[in-house]
């Protein structure tokens, strides 16, 4: 099954909408300007692509990310022409979020609340069903559009509307500068003379439709996604590594059954840094070998400084574009190419000729520039903590004369495939495990962080070595994922990357560098960038906790970031395990961590405060968990021990309504009876509901039980109620936990269903401050 692309919306430094920025790409216009966001007396690089849309008088303003994001997806999903109020799912990826708004709050006093830093409000106000926003550095659109493809490969969408967004934030911005040896005036990229990186701005979005569902609604494709390659170097926090890149380009090319030689345009990552070019440049060398002079090469950021997380899908957008015209934006700047990129054949030359015949047309604004059509586009998408993705699109008329057993061999998915939990991992100073936790729980005793965290000593754990430069975050996570790898019995790391390539990581958070970022920002503000440690340009970076999770313990595979607020967790569980049904992994580490620091108490303080008036705020939790999430039949190949299969997953507006349906009961195996614990039950034995500290999540609740009431008469079966239904209720007893919710949920479920494996259980977050609700069940692996 080949998705394909039914609409687009783009907003960018030089135009409103896909066609006039496209038309202002053609004709090889920089938007590269005087800073304007900051204060340019604090840096040493002066310039920016910034989009022009601040108040009279310059000043800045929090929600311009949304504000675009917004934008895009609006003339999207007009350009597929989807029905109002499809509730598609969203999926949003981003590098910095709205972490300039954050830094608004924090150094100008803005109004901003915790939940509009994920782009929370967005998916109602167009209409939209339950988003996930990943921050995955660069390569953020491209995941995003791995994740997308997924759920319709696996059939939980028939559409998805797929975005990317990212605004200048300060403290990226000045540590970028911090660590350059000499300020860039602009991104040049892939020449000789080039300086270093520029930041711009943007947002990009698509809708993403199953092809069935697109003919059957007579939606014209502007493109067909071939294939969506992702993977992590797993070697350092900001350098790029020659073997990951060929890893991604190579799978992307075999995820799509294509040569190089059928590529006909590289849309390249290109961001103008000595390192990264030359790497990229070499990897491509490798993989193209004595083709490499045959596609047309050209880098967007060449015309809109390096938008981040957006820039994957911006480049996709652009490609869709190309392939529909027959017009290729030039490299600007590009004057002697380096010496890695010897035989590429760049796109250089404006294209400002009025359309007169080929593939060009009167939108474009320009000329082809061959007579021979542009088939197959390829996007390259390589960020921080060495997240790779590489996606490959096609002409919709070149698609449509696919051999027959082409297709059908891409045609392919696993949905049947069993995913187990095998190990679980806490680093929680107020409890030494999980069944601790839950004899906590079940008492009513609470762990919330009251007063400042307790010492914690990571190093205790994993070692000392290497830990200097991470902060409470990642020292959390590592420390929990050392011990659910070790309870899973793989707690040696892969000598050889390569050999990790299917084993992944999700990591769901809010919060993890909110601390780092505001004192960044404060430390600029008073003493200037050349004050900053350009050793933190990784702990400003939303994704720092799960790169390290990968380059610690050696895991090549897809990587992810979730932060979409309260149902973060669930949904990276859900996300680890739609990777391994995919065929992206085998086995992921999923990890749910929040630092309880002061800009997180703050912030969270001051939102309850505006949301839920007269409510005290809850106490923080300051802790990791880790779960372990494998192939059922890889479990078994390693005679390894499966504590809990995870189930179906439920995302929606009201608790009720997201609640899993009960699950048929299992054979029982010849000694279940003998194993079975006292009063076991095939049904939900044990909930875990959601945040009990915000608004709509408390008021849920009863409709939800009854729910499960009705679900279980309708299923023709005594409900577990009556039998004396567990809810064991973590948020109460660990205070705010925000994006680590779920994945907690998840531990201790498991570690329930290892006790019981009879039983059957039902997690639960989400519904704070009028977010959705996700829910998963799972079973005991009996």
């Amino acid at each position: 099954m080949n998705p394909v692309i039914t609409g687009a919306g783009l907003v960018s430094s030089l135009g409103a909408d896909v066609r006039a920025a496209f038309a202002e790409y053609c004709r090889g216009a920089q938007a590269v300007h005087p800073l304007r966001a900051f204060d340019p007396a604090r840096y040493r690089v002066k310039n920016a692509y910034e989009i022009d849309d601040r108040p009279p008088g310059g000043a800045d303003e929090p929600a311009r990310a949304s504000r675009w994001l917004r934008e895009a997806v609006r003339q999207a999903l007009a350009d597929a022409a989807l029905p109002a109020g499809s509730r598609v799912p969203l999926v949003i990826g981003t590098g910095l979020g709205e972490q300039r708004s954050l830094e608004l709050w924090r150094t100008a006093g803005a109004e901003v609340t915790a939940d509009r830093l994920a782009f929370g409000p967005l998916p109602g106000e167009l209409g939209l069903g339950h988003h996930v926003t990943l921050v995955n550095a660069c390569s953020a659109g491209l995941f995003a559009l791995a994740v997308g493809a997924d759920l319709l490969e696996l059939g939980a969408a028939d559409a998805v509307v797929v975005a990317a967004v990212d605004a200048i934030s300060e403290s990226m911005f000045g540590l970028l500068d911090r660590v350059n040896a000499r300020p860039p005036s602009h991104v040049a990229p892939f020449d000789e003379d080039r300086v270093g990186v520029v930041l711009g701005e943007g947002a990009a979005a698509i809708v993403l439709e199953h092809p069935t569902a697109a003919r059957h609604r007579s939606a014209a494709p502007l493109a067909v996604l071939r294939a969506v390659a992702t993977c992590c170097d797993a070697h350092h926090s900001t350098a790029p590594h020659q073997p990951g890149l060929v890893r991604a380009l190579r799978e992307a090319l075999r995820r799509a059954g294509l040569s190089p030689r059928q590529v006909d345009l590289i849309m390249a990552h290109g961001t103008g840094t000595l390192l990264n070019d030359a790497t990229e440049a070499a990897a491509l060398g490798e993989v193209f070998g004595d083709a490499l002079g045959e596609p047309l090469v050209t880098a967007l950021k060449s015309l809109t400084g390096h938008t981040s997380g957006a820039s994957g899908l911006m480049s996709l957008v652009v490609a869709t574009e190309a392939l529909r015209t027959g017009l290729v934006p030039p490299t600007a700047n590009l004057v002697k190419p380096i010496a890695q990129a010897a035989g590429m054949r760049f796109a250089v030359e404006p294209v400002v000729e009025p359309a007169g015949g080929g593939h060009g047309d009167a939108h474009g604004g320009g000329a082809p520039l061959s007579d021979a059509p542009l088939d197959i586009a390829q996007i390259d998408a390589f960020g921080f903590g060495g997240l790779n993705a590489v996606a490959l699109i096609e002409r919709p008329r070149a698609a449509a004369g696919l051999p027959a057993a082409q297709a059908a061999a891409r045609a392919t998915t696993r949905t049947t495939t069993r995913v187990a939990v095998t190990g679980i991992g806490l680093e929680l100073p107020s409890a030494a495990n999980c069944r601790s936790l839950l004899e906590l729980a079940r008492g009513g005793v609470s762990l919330a962080a009251g007063a400042p965290p307790p010492p914690f000593e990571s190093s205790d754990v994993v070692g000392p070595r290497g830990l200097r430069y991470h902060e409470r975050a990642t020292r959390l996570a590592l420390s929990a994922a050392a011990r659910a790898l070790a309870a899973a019995g793989l707690s040696a790391p892969e000598p050889d990357i390569a050999q990790s390539a299917g084993f992944g990581v999700a990591v769901a958070t809010d919060f993890s560098i909110a601390e780092k970022v505001c004192r960044v920002t404060e430390l600029i503000h008073a003493l200037g960038v050349e004050q900053t440690s350009p050793m933190d340009l990784p702990n400003v970076s939303g994704n720092v906790v799960a790169a390290s999770l990968a380059i610690w313990y050696r895991l090549g595979g897809h990587n992810l970031t979730v932060s979409s607020g309260a149902p973060s967790g669930v949904d990276a569980v859900r996300l680890a395990a739609d990777a391994i049904r995919a065929g992206r992994a085998r086995r992921m580490l999923v990890v749910g961590v929040e630092p309880a620091e002061p800009a997180v108490a703050e912030l969270l303080a001051r939102t309850a405060a505006r949301r839920d008036p007269g409510s005290p705020a809850p106490g923080l939790f300051d802790g990791a968990v880790a779960v372990v999430v494998e192939d059922l039949d890889l479990v078994r190949e390693r005679a390894g021990r499966p504590l809990a299969l995870l189930g179906e997953y439920r995302a929606a507006a009201s608790l009720a309504a997201a609640l899993p349906a009960p699950a048929p009961a299992p054979k029982p195996a010849p000694d279940a009876a003998a194993n079975a614990a006292p009063g076991a039950s095939s049904f939900a034995r044990v909930w875990f509901p959601p945040c009990p500290h915000h608004d709509s999540a408390a008021a849920d609740r009863a409709a939800a039980r009854e729910a499960l009431e009705r679900g279980a008469a309708a299923a023709h079966r005594p409900h577990p109620v009556s039998q004396g239904l567990d809810s064991i209720d973590l948020g109460a007893v660990l205070g705010e936990t925000s994006a680590a919710l779920g994945v907690l949920q998840c531990a201790a479920a498991a570690e329930w269903l290892a006790l019981s494996p009879a039983d059957t259980a039902v997690i639960a977050s989400g519904g704070c401050w009028g977010a959705d609700f996700a829910a998963l069940s799972l079973t005991g692996a009996r």
